[in-house]
């Protein structure tokens, strides 16, 4: 599964659905995307980026994705 976007105009109508960048989309499997109410933040959910196995959370920082971890234990 990848991640897309699309806007939506003035008028109502949606663009045309864009994929976002390899940088995002890998190889594996992307999923959750969710926008932060700053329009500027996306958090998603990726089985084939390093992190800690699994799908873990992801934020495209200005120059790399940031692994979103806890060391929390349950």
């Amino acid at each position: 599964m990848d991640i897309y976007f699309s806007h939506k105009s003035d008028n109502g109508k949606w663009s045309k659905p864009m994929k976002l960048s390899d940088a995002i989309n890998t190889g594996g499997n992307e999923k959750s995307p969710f926008m932060h109410s700053d329009s500027r933040t996306l958090y998603f959910a990726s089985d084939s980026l390093p992190g800690l196995g699994g799908f873990d959370l992801f934020v495209p920082g200005t120059t790399a994705l940031v692994a979103v971890t806890s060391s929390a234990s349950a």
